[in-house]
């Protein structure tokens, strides 16, 4: 298992542990508050940094989410798609 940018090949870390399932970053995401004040990075940094920093002491999970029906409103052309799909 490892962590990976698929855009710059970039391998950030690799762990060999039996029970980890691959999976890709979603950036939907629901935060615990108190993550904002055990986050050592400042300024413009990845969030794959912070997460992988916490994961020494913290437990992060993920959510399988595949088959749901997700849009990204912050393009002006989902908009119409997404007031499709949750009318």
């Amino acid at each position: 298992m490892w962590l990976e940018n698929l855009q710059t090949g970039e391998t950030k870390i690799s762990i060999d542990k039996p029970n980890l399932t691959e999976k890709a970053y979603s950036c939907v995401v629901i935060y615990e508050p108190q993550i904002f004040s055990l986050i050592k990075q400042e300024g413009k940094f990845s969030i794959m940094d912070a997460y992988l920093s916490l994961a020494a002491e913290h437990v992060i999970l993920g959510y399988d989410h595949s088959g749901d029906n997700l849009v990204d409103v912050g393009k002006p052309e989902s908009v119409a798609v997404a007031e499709k799909l949750f009318k």
